[in-house]
Order: C-alpha cells, then sequence, then structure tokens
C-alpha cells in the first residue's frame, strides 16, 4: 500500500499471491524487511519481493513439531542487537499450549538455532526501572553476585529490553545464566566412496570456560541410523580430542555445561585417515 495523493490516495499494489501470515502474531517487521510465517514455511518480504527463509532448513520441522491445535500462539519477535527474529511456538510435548520452544533467525548470517526448555505466555519489549549503587546493595549481597554487567541498559530507567511473560504471569527479562548449547555439524565423508577413520577433533571454540564434551556420531550407509561413535572433553592439554571412529559418514556434536560463558563455537576441524572399501 503506497501513498500517492489526490485523487487515490493510497494505491495497492500485488506482490504476491495466496500467500500471508499463518498466525496473528507470526509477522514482525524491523527497518525495510517483514518477517514472517506462511503456511507453507518461513519468508522475509523486502516490499517487492518474497523471499524464503526456512526452505530445506526449519520448514519441515517446524511443522512437524508445532502444536497446530495452537497455533495461535504463536509469536514473532525482534531481537535488533543481536540482529535475530524470534519465533516462539507451543510444541505438540507442552500439553498445556503456552510456547515452549524458540526458532531464531539470524538475518545477519542466514542461520538458524534451536531453543528448548522454555514456558512463556508472550514476548514483549519491557521498560526498565533505573538504579543507583547504593540501591543495588537491597537486589543483590555484592558487586560480584550482580549477574549482569554494570554497563547493561537493564540499569538505565526508561530503556527497552526483551522480556517475556512466564507461566506465572511473572513479567522476566532475558539475562539470566547461560543455557547449554549444541552445535552439530552436517553430515560429510572425509574420502569419496571410502569409508575412513577419525582419529582428531579440534573444536574452533573461542573464549570457552568450561569443559565442552565433543561426540563423533557415524553411519556406514544413508538407509542406518546414525549412532555416537565416542566422546571427549574439550579443552585439554593437546588442544584436540583423540578418536578412533571408523565409518563412511560423520557428524561431529558439539555440547556446553549450561552456565558455560563462551564467545564463538564456529565449527570443527576434522583429521583422518582412508580404510579402504572393504
Amino acid at each position: 500500500m503506497l501513498f500517492v495523493g489526490s485523487p487515490l490516495i493510497f494505491q495497492f499494489d500485488k506482490v504476491h499471491a495466496q500467500i500471508g501470515a499463518y498466525a496473528p502474531q507470526a509477522a514482525v517487521r524491523y527497518q525495510n524487511d517483514t518477517y514472517f510465517l506462511a503456511e507453507d514455511g518461513f519468508y522475509a518480504f523486502d516490499g517487492s519481493a518474497v523471499k524464503p527463509i526456512g526452505r530445506g532448513k526449519v520448514d519441515r520441522f517446524f511443522y512437524d513439531d508445532l502444536a497446530t491445535a495452537n497455533s495461535n500462539r504463536v509469536w514473532a519477535f525482534v531481537d535488533a542487537p543481536n540482529k535475530i527474529i524470534i519465533w516462539a511456538y507451543p510444541s505438540g510435548s507442552n500439553s498445556g499450549g503456552n510456547p515452549d520452544k524458540f526458532l531464531v533467525y539470524s538475518w545477519a548470517f542466514d542461520r538458524w538455532a534451536l531453543v528448548t526448555g522454555l514456558n512463556i505466555e508472550i514476548l514483549c519489549q519491557s521498560v526498565t526501572t533505573g538504579y543507583t549503587l547504593d540501591a543495588l546493595d537491597g537486589l543483590y549481597s555484592s558487586i560480584d553476585s550482580i549477574p549482569v554487567s554494570l554497563d547493561s541498559t537493564q540499569w538505565q530507567g526508561g530503556q527497552f529490553v526483551n522480556a517475556a511473560f512466564n507461566s506465572s504471569h511473572q513479567l522476566q527479562r532475558f539475562n539470566g545464566s547461560a543455557m547449554a548449547a549444541t552445535i552439530e555439524t552436517g553430515e560429510f565423508q572425509l574420502f569419496p566412496d571410502t569409508r575412513a577413520q577419525i582419529s582428531e577433533v579440534r573444536p574452533m571454540a573461542d573464549g570457552l570456560s568450561a569443559s565442552t564434551t565433543v561426540s563423533v556420531i557415524n553411519r556406514n550407509n544413508l538407509t542406518e541410523s546414525a549412532s555416537i561413535g565416542g566422546s571427549a572433553a574439550f579443552p585439554n592439554a593437546t588442544g584436540f580430542c583423540q578418536f578412533r571412529t571408523q565409518a563412511r559418514y560423520f557428524r561431529v556434536r558439539m555440547v556446553t555445561a549450561a552456565n558455560t560463558d563462551f564467545l564463538h563455537l564456529i565449527g570443527v576441524q576434522v583429521k583422518g585417515t582412508p580404510m579402504g572399501r572393504r
């Protein structure tokens, strides 16, 4: 809809047929782009073209996991400082109907993430109440026990911060301890048409403050179910994890412990040798 002035005032242009938001709160706009959930997946609309952003990534997973009886509870939300769009939704494993999972889309990197273990009513922005250093004495026993940086906008009055109402109707902000994080590679072959043995995995983890579990998941045929061929803790003295896992197809999974700080979990470097075809 464009403002064109007299005599039409507004002009309506059709940009795409038979597509729209799947739920009342499933669309959100940031700057010149609108991100929304349609009946067949996730899209971004820049005012002239509709771009599928979930095809081949999360669309099928989402609709298999969504509790369709409570699809009206899907919420879209913008986290501008982190350059992400969040869709909160109720999964089939949550009988209460509240959103219990986040699908998170990073428009900066065109990547997706999944957050589980939640139970919220709605996502929203809240306005912070101002605090002085003296007022913090009534909240925490010492400066060391304050879980948020003193530079955080949480302590500045009138600042907008991301928040949610939990299942007890309480307003809470996303400033707690880090949850456990999982990153997993896609399935790969080290050598075409040849089985291989993975001997070393070097996680590319920056600023990791505690041990991370590294697992090698493998299978020999695409018709088989994958299994974990071994796990090891990182970081260690050598800077890599040792394995003796033989297969044709591999994936590598890294899992951090809860309350673990890190800057980046980028990926892994894998070292292996061919094992022949027999």
